[in-house]
């Protein structure tokens, strides 16, 4: 393979069965030698509706919101893309609105 070519170096799961009905924040992903990531957002469950922010930071203590938030509020698989990232970490902001049902996510890396 061509040293050009995209290389994995993450694919972490932040989420694990989050409860749709509690606000949270996922565990950190540290994605300092990363060009891209994506964040791919699994919900579960009925009658439910929430966001999630992407949030970043270069010393894992003070957090910034990349983008706006994003709603959910129906089961299934969304994929959202961040190219060209410099920063050092990122996870998820969860804020519950209502509903039952359960969210994962996962957070993947090229360089």
């Amino acid at each position: 393979m061509s040293s050009d070519q995209p290389i994995f170096i993450l694919n972490d799961q932040v989420f694990a069965n989050q409860s749709l009905a509690v606000s949270a924040n996922s565990l950190v992903a540290e994605i300092k030698e990363a060009r891209t990531f994506s964040v791919q957002i699994i919900t579960a469950g009925s009658s439910f509706s929430g966001s999630v922010q992407v949030q970043a930071s270069d010393d894992n203590i003070n957090w910034a919101s990349d983008g706006s938030p994003f709603t959910i509020s129906a089961a299934g698989s969304q994929m959202l893309n961040f190219p060209d990232r410099g920063y050092a970490y990122v996870r998820l902001a969860f804020t519950a609105v209502t509903g039952v049902g359960t969210l994962n996510a996962l957070i993947s890396a090229k360089r």
